[in-house]
């Protein structure tokens, strides 16, 4: 019996009475000794959280953090999906890492994105028009070769030594873009980014640019 003592004692770091639950908001709804990361109470261990660190595990870890974005940008994925997203670094670092899905900073930041599918006849992919939801599915994940499943979006933030500290999958919210003809060979391109996660925390930004759709190449990645 005394193999399950470990289990039991970490059952009882976070009760399951009315008052103090294993889900969390604020380290307030823990006991000593735990943490709350990821609204979820969790030990601590060697002075800090013990918490999932592979990404490549698929399995959400960390803890999301209100973000105030300092580029926000749109990019083709493919033949039919659009990536939409914030990110709290500025330059061409920030326009890379909204750009693909696999890329690292090696450096302190986050981001958030949406993969959303725009269908064949829903226009042009680096502005498809249409209101997207964000479902709440464990299945949310990014796939090492096909990325992000459209209707999904994802939290990631990295450290100042360049690890990657968090990966969250949103659990609602939405996307919506209006492409929109402003002259002979141009289009607005408006957007509209909410995120939820659990937590309580919501990232949201609107943003516009201006496109040629004779220029494929175009990127558009937007400083804030």
């Amino acid at each position: 019996m005394k193999r399950y003592l470990p289990l039991l004692a970490a059952l009882a770091g976070c009760s399951l009475n009315s008052e103090q639950k294993i889900s969390c908001q604020t380290q307030t709804d823990c006991l000593d000794g735990y943490a709350c990361a990821g609204s979820i109470c969790v030990a601590r261990g060697d002075g800090g959280v013990t918490l999932a660190d592979a990404p490549s595990s698929g399995d959400d870890y960390g803890v999301v953090q209100p973000l105030a974005p300092a580029t926000a940008g749109v990019s083709v994925v493919g033949d039919y999906y659009t990536l939409a997203g914030v990110s709290s670094t500025t330059g061409s670092l920030a326009c890379a890492m909204l750009a693909h899905e696999d890329a690292a900073p090696g450096t302190e930041t986050a981001l958030a994105y949406a993969k959303v599918d725009k269908g064949e006849a829903g226009g042009d992919t680096r502005c498809p028009s249409g209101s997207f939801a964000i479902v709440d599915d464990p299945s949310c994940k990014v796939e090492p070769v096909t990325g992000l499943r459209p209707g999904c979006a994802i939290y990631k933030r990295w450290d100042a030594s360049g690890t990657q500290v968090a990966y969250r999958r949103a659990i609602g919210g939405y996307v919506a873009i209006q492409n929109t003809p402003v002259g002979q060979d141009d289009y607005r391109c408006d957007v509209d980014l909410s995120l939820r996660f659990a937590g309580g925390v919501t990232i949201a930004k609107t943003f516009s640019f201006d496109y040629n759709p004779l220029a494929p190449a175009e990127a558009f990645c937007v400083p804030q």
